[in-house]
């Protein structure tokens, strides 16, 4: 939907590159869904989007913003180590790609490596922080279990303490009644 109204502003751009812009912005957008329960599938699906724009489409949209997301959650979700890195590189990459395909005709590579560059970095800084997310979220789940150890320990220490001191009571019990049957029995053992 913001592909379209982005468009609309673009005036020289015909009907079937607006079709194939809203395309590609479904491409980008639509995998997010399920970025959290499925950030690989999710990463790679936006990224074959964006390089499908690459092919097809020479600009940008705003639905890329959608890889910068899918990054993220790639990196703060992955379940496996090195997808994440190889989401890091391809990230590090997409950037100075973009940045050489979305350039003018005229424009040299030098002139389009600051672009490239800034792209670049918004792609690393996006999966750093999915990253920083990821190990927050790992600290504080083991602090949490830590925290249920230490509660299920005091319990136990609790339970135990309960148990010693019924115990010290039971004995203590068990030595005055035993005294004062013996003071009960000896009198009578005199008399015989």
């Amino acid at each position: 939907m913001s592909s379209l109204s982005w468009i609309g502003l673009r005036s020289e751009l015909d009907a079937s590159a607006a079709l194939l812009a809203l395309a590609l912005g479904t491409g980008h957008l639509a995998p997010l869904a399920v970025r959290r329960t499925r950030p690989t599938t999710a990463f790679t699906l936006v990224s074959l989007s964006c390089l499908a724009q690459l092919v097809l489409l020479d600009m940008p949209v705003p639905s890329d913003i959608g890889f910068l997301i899918a990054t993220h959650a790639l990196a703060s979700y992955g379940p496996f180590p090195l997808a994440r890195r190889a989401g890091l590189l391809v990230a590090a990459a997409a950037g100075l790609l973009g940045a050489w395909d979305w350039s003018a005709p005229t424009a040299t590579m030098q002139g389009d490596l600051p672009t490239g560059m800034t792209l670049s970095i918004l792609a690393v800084v996006s999966w750093l922080w999915g990253d920083v997310a990821r190990r927050r979220r790992e600290v504080l789940e083991r602090l949490h279990e830590q925290n249920q150890a230490l509660r299920r320990d005091r319990d136990q220490r609790a339970r135990i303490a309960a148990q010693d001191e019924r115990t010290r009571i039971a004995r203590e019990m068990h030595d005055i009644v035993a005294v004062s049957y013996t003071h009960l029995t000896l009198p009578t053992n005199r008399e015989v």
